[in-house]
């Protein structure tokens, strides 16, 4: 999730490699820190958004989000934990049929 939303947001991969061979890539991915999405995206994203991103990029398990519902939770800016998720998902239902 946290490749695809670094992708979507920078347009680029959050690891790299300087020569697109496999095994460089995943020593990239498994070394290397993720590059720095928001000095890539010039402030168009977030600061939350890049945080969610780097977080979910993290090498370090503890610091990831634990589950889906905490990623949901941190994406639509809900500060309100004590909603349930049926609570939530009608919530982003009616945000998506009022914006269309």
């Amino acid at each position: 999730v946290g490749v695809l939303m670094f992708h979507l947001a920078s347009g680029v991969l959050p690891f790299s490699s300087h020569n697109g061979k496999l095994v460089q890539i995943a020593e990239g991915i498994r070394a290397r820190p993720a590059r720095d999405l928001a000095a890539m995206t010039h402030g168009r994203v977030s600061p939350r958004f890049c945080l969610l991103c780097h977080r979910l990029l993290s090498k370090d398990s503890s610091l990831r989000p634990q589950t889906a519902h905490e990623v949901l939770v941190n994406l639509i800016g809900l500060n309100d934990k004590s909603l349930n998720r049926d609570e939530m998902f009608e919530g982003i239902a009616a945000r998506l049929v009022s914006s269309s």
